[in-house]
């Protein structure tokens, strides 16, 4: 359980601050009911999360009007052993819906464009095998992305480097020779307007 509230308004409050994958209510709530607050979740949150319904009242109208709003499921109390287990296969379903969810993302992603496209920006030559680019470093500040990477010729003093563009989709400028004291350099950028660079010595 991720947050409790005692009523309907605290609950869509928190439900737009916070939004939840699952929610569980009752039906009698002060301030805004069950339903109602339901109901403003479906019609204002994009990504609605599920909604279980946990109540003493048995009334069609209420299960008539939950399944309007799309209410995943709906328990009377008292609530027994095997109702228990059931929401419980629910939050395990839920997870693993939502690791399988991030993975097809991460399977889906799409190539851009690319930052280092001429010779002049990384020249590869007399590189060794297992050399190149290393751990290239994304960030984004101030209207300006900053691509820092290590040019690894030898394994001792690798050059680091930086190109920097104002649209990612923009051809990237000429590289910056930023030191050549180690590898895996990253950028850090200070609330000041200072840059910090930090590297594997």
């Amino acid at each position: 359980m991720v947050e409790e509230v005692s009523n309907g308004q605290h609950a869509i409050s928190l439900i737009h601050k916070i939004k939840p994958e699952l929610v569980v209510t009752d039906i009698r709530m002060p301030v805004l009911d069950g339903l109602g607050l339901i109901k403003m979740a479906v019609q204002e949150e994009e990504n609605q999360p599920k909604f279980i319904i946990i109540s003493g009242y048995s009334d069609f109208t209420y299960a008539q009007t939950a399944v309007r709003y799309g209410v995943h499921d709906f328990i009377l109390k008292p609530i027994d052993k095997d109702e228990m287990e059931s929401l419980k296969t629910l939050s395990r379903t839920h997870n693993k819906q939502k690791i399988l969810q991030e993975k097809n993302e991460e399977l889906n992603w799409k190539l851009l464009t690319h930052s280092l496209t001429r010779k002049s920006q990384l020249n590869m030559v007399g590189n060794p095998d297992s050399g190149g680019v290393w751990a290239p470093c994304l960030s984004y500040h101030a209207g300006t992305y900053y691509l820092i990477y290590s040019d690894v010729k030898s394994f001792k003093d690798t050059h680091n480097y930086m190109v920097t563009a104002q649209d990612i989709m923009c051809p990237w400028s000429e590289p910056i020779f930023l030191n050549c004291s180690g590898f895996d350099p990253s950028l850090f950028h200070d609330n000041d307007g200072r840059k910090w660079l930090v590297n594997m010595v």
